[in-house]
């Protein structure tokens, strides 16, 4: 038999035996990629539990198939054999391994704890920092490769779910810096808005935030993912681009910085009779409001 070998047992038993582990691969791996946080240890205890940390071991899988099919530990090698060479097998863990990501991004878009947060980009603030969507994808990438799954379905999952969370995160890194959501959705104390963003901003912006994505991402878009127009932009676009926007960026925070300022000098010259607040603490009572408004998207 291809997938199970072992000259010393008889070809017949050689078929069943390999019978019965393709009829276990097709329920094998879970329908579900959830894992639990355990897995960041990597358990060598042989269970359900810690099967996303092991998919690329195959003798830890060997030992896991055996078990759930109640065969003699004297046809280990066999099994192992077969998790090593089936193609029916690299495909059913190929299609978990897939979901585990899927998963992963629906985890971290619906404020999962526990996954990987890049200081650099703002630690367990990064989601609401103008990297956000670089923090998004580094850290569905970190978080599982820290529990052992391998690098290049990651990107694989990334890619193909795509739909999942770039778009969404893209658009949320321009409104967080040149759209100030703690001002439009609630308003300064003294009732002043920062004025809408030029629509041709944003769209710049955008497109050059897909153009940078391509660019840090080439090989995994080419090999599984979609390219956009905006990724494909020509280089005279893309001069033409950086130009406008140095002017544009610029302008807006300017803007965004004289409100802010004005709003902040306001709070510390408040009536007589009036209780006087704290920067800090209007500031933190907005972004709880911000967060729990952004939850509800």
């Amino acid at each position: 038999m291809k997938n199970v070998k072992d000259e010393n047992i008889e070809p017949k038993m050689l078929e069943e035996i390999n019978k019965i582990l393709e009829d276990k691969t097709l329920s094998f791996f879970p329908k579900s990629g959830e894992w639990g946080g355990y897995c960041f240890g990597r358990p060598k205890e042989v269970g359900y539990g810690y099967l996303p940390c092991h998919l690329r071991d195959s003798k830890w899988l060997a030992k896991l198939l055996l078990k759930e099919t109640n065969l003699p530990n004297q046809y280990y090698k066999n099994v192992l054999y077969f998790v090593q060479t089936s193609e029916l097998f690299g495909n059913k863990r190929h299609e978990y391994e897939l979901e585990i990501v899927r998963w992963q991004i629906d985890f971290i878009k619906h404020n999962g704890e526990g996954w990987i947060c890049d200081e650099k980009l703002g630690g367990d603030m990064s989601l609401i920092m103008p990297m956000c969507d670089i923090a998004f994808r580094k850290g569905v990438l970190d978080t599982l490769v820290a529990i052992g799954m391998d690098k290049e379905v990651i990107e694989e999952g990334l890619e193909k779910n795509a739909d999942m969370w770039r778009d969404n995160y893209i658009n949320r890194a321009f409104e967080i810096e040149y759209e100030p959501i703690l001002y439009n959705f609630l308003g300064s104390d003294e009732g002043k808005e920062i004025p809408p963003v030029n629509p041709k901003h944003k769209e710049a912006w955008i497109k050059m935030r897909y153009y940078e994505y391509y660019c840090d991402h080439k090989k995994s878009v080419d090999l599984y993912g979609t390219i956009t127009p905006e990724m494909k932009i020509s280089k005279e676009e893309v001069e033409e681009l950086k130009k406008y926007l140095d002017v544009e960026n610029m302008k807006r925070k300017t803007l965004i910085n004289m409100i802010i300022h004005s709003e902040n000098t306001n709070l510390y010259y408040k009536d007589e009779n009036s209780e006087q607040k704290s920067e800090d603490t209007i500031y933190f009572k907005r972004l709880k409001k911000w967060l729990d408004k952004i939850r509800q998207k």
